[in-house]
């Protein structure tokens, strides 16, 4: 026993519970703070990937003999693959929370990409309600999710390079 332990009869001193405390608040800023800072990364991820996949889908869509009646649904399909690239560098940066990662990365991108469209909504090229765009918005978070889950994955040891008994 050390001498504080003994003083105080085997109990543990008060002061070592209000570090362990500080210690926990600690770890929780340091995570929401790493969380913040991997979910800006996968924010970016999601703009260069949206970028690229507009661009191949607005080629395909202007092939089209109708391109504006598939534009809409296009670019959901562009959408989708760019918020699973979000969660999973998200979660690839921060180990161990991809429910977390997942929900806080597709609620920054689906946050930013609501800010954006509140511009563009009085268009007349406007192509859901609003309903439906929350809908598309929910399963934009769920593939933010999906995309999390899938970067959290540990790699899992090869089979012959196991030793036993050694």
């Amino acid at each position: 026993m050390t001498k504080d332990k003994r003083r105080m009869g085997g109990l543990v001193p008060a002061h070592s519970k209000a570090l362990s405390r500080s210690t926990a608040e600690a770890d929780d800023s340091s995570l929401f703070s790493s969380l913040l800072k991997a979910s800006l990364w996968g924010l970016l991820i999601f703009a260069l990937c949206g970028a690229l996949l507009i661009t191949a889908v607005t080629a395909v869509a202007y092939a089209n003999p109708d391109p504006g009646r598939v534009i809409a649904p296009f670019a959901i399909l562009a959408l989708m693959p760019s918020m699973f690239f979000c969660g999973f560098i998200t979660a690839k940066k921060v180990k161990g929370v991809p429910l977390l990662c997942g929900l806080v990365s597709g609620g920054i991108v689906t946050l930013v990409t609501m800010i954006v469209g509140i511009f563009f909504r009085n268009l007349p090229t406007s192509a859901y309600a609003f309903w439906q765009s929350a809908a598309l918005h929910g399963t934009a978070i769920l593939f933010s999710l999906f995309g999390a889950f899938a970067g959290n994955v540990k790699k899992r040891p090869k089979i012959g390079k196991r030793r036993f008994g050694r």
